[in-house]
């Protein structure tokens, strides 16, 4: 009742301060539901309704009938469809593509054959400095 009253108010004023009132969402909810601010911003300057749904959906009020958008590039596809001045958002890229997208890097031997050649000492040689000397083990008797 509280936050519906605030809605309804925009706000509540304490002590000549005002104090805005909204639902706390996880990040990542937040995140999704950001994505959403061009879409929204196009619909409020032409002065159509919507809402934006839990957890992160866009229902636009239409002439024509409600639409539900699950998804920001659904919802800027059929924008940019109806004529909206709004640029479609592409889907994020697959783990495939965002793998081929990474820089190749030179295998191991490849490494260590040109560490020996340019002169740095191999890895076992590096690592000869943290061998511990064997030191004769004193039973104690006592």
């Amino acid at each position: 009742m509280v936050l519906s009253k605030a809605w309804q108010q925009k706000g509540l004023m304490l002590e000549e301060t005002r104090i805005n009132v909204d639902n706390d969402y996880p990040p990542r909810i937040l995140q999704k539901r950001k994505e959403y601010a061009e879409a929204r911003k196009v619909l409020k300057d032409r002065n159509i309704r919507f809402q934006t749904l839990f957890p992160a959906r866009l229902k636009v009020k239409y002439q024509e009938g409600d639409k539900i958008y699950d998804t920001v590039e659904e919802a800027t596809r059929d924008l940019a469809k109806r004529g909206f001045n709004i640029a479609p958002v592409k889907p994020p890229e697959t783990m495939m593509e965002r793998l081929q997208k990474l820089r190749w890097h030179r295998s191991g031997r490849a490494r260590q054959v040109e560490s020996v050649r340019i002169g740095t000492p191999h890895f076992k040689e590096r690592l000869q400095v943290f061998r511990r000397e064997e030191q004769p083990q004193n039973v104690d008797s006592g």
